[in-house]
């Protein structure tokens, strides 16, 4: 090679290296303004979304002293009907006294003198009531067809008696302010309270307002009306209080969309004033609506006002008495809070500025680091195995594997009980020895090992037909069957369940989402049929299962409409007294060949159809007459849907006033049935234990174990669930939680039962952890009839 040729590669080499290098040094500046762009947008997302925050929060102050004040109110106005019931009360029993109680008072003078002392006293003693009065139905402490209407007023300093000249209630302005046209007393109705709006009494030439609820003697005819004056002092005084910022102010409206607040008291009489007409302008009694102050789900309503120039927020929503409480804050002390914030924004943009300048050329050294670590993103940092993303690409690219997802048992109960470090090791464990049974299969399978998410692998393989498939699932049960981890000198039994698919012949593209989504499928199905393990079936297509859910549909609703629904009744040993003393009742199903259908066929679709209810209101009616003439103790079993279910509780009611049998009955209530609103469920608990019944909390020890259930609910009986106690004649962990539990149970005073006692040794154990009964089939199962 000669000189000039030497020399002309030199020179390309050296345009090669430059033009590499300039090409370097654009994408570094390219990346640098794509980094300094992208930061100056995350920061100020980020710092608007800090005033946002910011705002919420205000705004989340201003509605817990809207709720405070609400919940205020709220106590002042049911104290005030209390009273009202509570006079009453005392007109009732002096009616008692006179027509019901074998006449202890035969002299109506005594009576009414005895009567009008009780009232004095009762006035007097509680404060702030300005009157009282009792308003009799002709003849009733009276003779002659007249009216006897004992009622006072009370100044603060004296008490006078009104002189009612023996009219009727009819003619008081609070009967023709409060009580509807159309009022007329319905046997078994529940008392109502009514609130009058404010009025002038030209009277006691006082503003006030009347709270009214009928009388009833013991045969529920009505006999008159009770009332109570409270002055628009006492209301105003509830509202005179409440502050939330320096311009804010509270309100209250009566039925007649009459100003209570305290507004009028301003010193500044003329914007007051405005702010009254305003907000009387709104006609907000007609908008509002009632929620609980403290049901954090609930939201009172929102209006927006502008006065003299200054826009206001009103939260407004009824009281139980029918008026509108509300709060009105000024915007601009609502948005004064984000002024700092805008001020700190600026400076932040600015110094981020700086920085992302100096962090620039330290972020670009970063990118080589950074496309080594995209390595991860298709790793499982705690298995090692490849994850979720992985394994949707490998499906997509070999469509014609099949698929077996692996799900571990109650894993979420490992990480309640012992905590997410042991559930950790739990995985690992796990994941060790799906790796290793998998090294043991034949190569030609192609498996690979995936950790999906959590306590969930998959493993994907060229199985050739339902057969191979077979024989690895069953070849992975046989190796993993008594799978076991020590944690903490405890050994935890680890269970698990698959659900398999192969590819359809019918279309060998299956997508990875479908491929999944079968498993899933059939895992589901391995679940709701204690099975092991279960393998998609390709044929059953969806017309098949639209055709089996009407099949079951007519079938439930025909055996409803031919009383084919009936109970079963499993026997509950009493440990202490060693016999049987209690039945728990089971629903079932008999089809139009007389044979019986399982309840996990028929109550999903019962559920889901709506007709559950009526399931409920069956099996109330026929527990109830099948056990009223027996000695025996019986528990009914009630979701959470049921204890709120109007049609359900009076039912319920009806029976234990019909049968007179509450004190042998137990309402068994799911433990893993979600509770949404404690304070209904517990209504329902004191309403049926004034009859004597009783509470149980079923399936306890499976799941989240809610010891608040315990606590809150007031029950009496623990049911712990069978998962604990099928194994617990060889299972030293479920011996030690099932101690736990009843340890727990009689520092409450609470009853247990154990479920699922199948055999003799399960016995011997219970009776020796001090278990109070036992219920399973070694004691007998479900039948139609009880123990002679």
């Amino acid at each position: 090679m000669n000189s000039g040729s030497a020399r002309t590669l030199s020179k390309l080499n050296e345009i090669l290296n430059d033009n590499i290098r300039q090409s370097i040094l654009w994408l570094i500046v390219l990346l640098i303004v794509l980094l300094f762009g992208g930061m100056w947008t995350l920061s100020n997302l980020n710092l608007n979304y800090s005033q946002r925050v910011i705002v919420d929060l205000r705004n989340e102050q201003i509605s817990e002293v809207y709720r405070t004040g609400l919940g205020r109110i709220e106590y002042e106005q049911k104290s005030l009907e209390e009273f009202t019931t509570s006079v009453s009360q005392l007109g009732e029993t002096f009616y008692s006294l006179r027509y019901e109680t074998n006449n202890l008072f035969t002299d109506e003078r005594q009576l009414q003198n005895e009567l009008e002392t009780a009232l004095r006293d009762t006035l007097i003693n509680f404060d702030g009531a300005a009157g009282i009065g009792l308003w009799y139905e002709p003849n009733i402490l009276s003779g002659n067809q007249r009216h006897y209407n004992p009622a006072f007023v009370f100044d603060g300093n004296e008490i006078t008696k009104i002189n009612t000249q023996d009219a009727s209630y009819e003619m008081r302005d609070w009967f023709t302010q409060a009580i509807p046209a159309n009022w007329r007393w319905e046997r078994g109705r529940i008392k109502d309270i009514y609130w009058t709006p404010v009025y002038f009494d030209a009277r006691k030439n006082r503003a006030q307002i009347t709270l009214i609820t009928p009388m009833i003697n013991a045969r529920g005819h009505f006999i008159g009306f009770a009332t109570t004056d409270w002055t628009a002092d006492r209301i105003i005084d509830l509202v005179s209080y409440i502050e939330v910022t320096q311009g804010s102010f509270a309100f209250l409206l009566d039925s007649n969309n009459r100003n209570l607040s305290s507004l009028s008291l301003s010193d500044d009489t003329r914007h007051a004033q405005n702010l009254i007409n305003s907000i009387l302008e709104l006609q907000l009694t007609q908008h509002s609506h009632y929620f609980e102050a403290f049901n954090r789900e609930a939201s009172p309503l929102i209006s927006r006002i502008n006065v003299d120039q200054r826009s206001y927020s009103l939260l407004h929503s009824n009281t139980l008495s029918g008026m509108v409480f509300g709060i009105g804050v000024p915007q601009d002390e609502i948005d004064a809070v984000l002024i700092p914030v805008k001020h700190i924004n600026q400076t932040i943009l600015f110094t981020t500025a700086i920085i992302l300048i100096l962090l620039s050329a330290y972020l670009i050294r970063r990118i080589i680091r950074l496309l080594a670590d995209l390595r991860t993103a298709y790793t499982d940092s705690l298995t090692g195995l490849a994850n979720r993303l992985r394994l949707t690409q490998y499906l997509n690219q070999h469509p014609n594997s099949g698929l077996i997802l692996i799900n571990l048992d109650r894993f979420s109960e490992i990480n309640s009980l012992f905590g997410n470090q042991c559930g950790d090791s739990v995985l690992i464990a796990f994941a060790k020895g799906l790796n290793e049974f998998q090294q043991e299969l034949p190569n030609t399978l192609e498996t690979k090992l995936f950790s999906v998410y959590g306590d969930e692998f998959a493993l994907v393989g060229q199985f050739s037909n339902e057969g191979a498939i077979h024989d690895t699932l069953s070849a992975l049960f046989l190796r993993l069957k008594a799978f076991n981890v020590l944690w903490h000198e405890q050994l935890l039994s680890i269970d698990f369940t698959c659900g398999a698919v192969l590819p359809s012949s019918a279309s060998s593209a299956l997508t990875s989402n479908k491929q999944t989504t079968q498993a899933a499928i059939a895992l589901h199905e391995a679940r709701q049929q204690s099975l092991h393990y279960c393998v998609y079936d390709h044929s059953q297509s969806k017309d098949a299962l639209y055709a089996e859910n009407q099949f079951r549909a007519r079938q439930l609703r025909e055996a409803l409409n031919d009383d084919r629904i009936f109970p079963y009744f499993q026997p509950i040993y009493d440990n202490n007294q060693h016999c049987i003393s209690k039945y728990e009742c089971l629903i079932r199903m008999q089809n139009e060949h007389n044979e019986l259908v399982s309840p996990g066929v028929f109550l999903d679709i019962a559920h889901r159809l709506r007709l559950d209810r009526q399931l409920t209101l069956i099996m109330i009616e026929k527990c109830f007459r099948h056990f009223s003439i027996l000695p025996y103790e019986f528990s009914i079993n009630l979701s959470y849907s049921d204890l709120v279910d109007p049609s359900i509780i009076a039912k319920i009611m009806d029976a234990l006033h019909s049968y007179n049998i509450g004190h042998r009955v137990i309402f068994e209530i799911l433990e893993s049935d979600g509770i949404k609103n404690y304070a209904e469920v517990i209504h329902f608990i004191q309403k049926v234990k004034a009859y004597g019944c009783r509470i149980a909390i079923d399936d306890f020890g499976t799941g989240y174990s809610n010891f608040e259930h315990l606590l809150r609910l007031n029950v009496d009986i623990i049911k712990i669930d069978a998962s604990l106690i099928k194994c617990i004649h060889e299972d030293q962990n479920a011996r030690i939680l099932t101690q736990g539990i009843v340890t727990f149970a009689k520092q409450l005073n609470l009853q247990t039962v154990a479920e699922f006692v199948h055999c003799e040794a399960v016995q011997h154990q219970i009776a020796e952890l001090g278990v109070d009964f036992s219920q399973g089939a070694y004691f007998g199962m479900p039948s139609p009839s009880t123990l002679s």
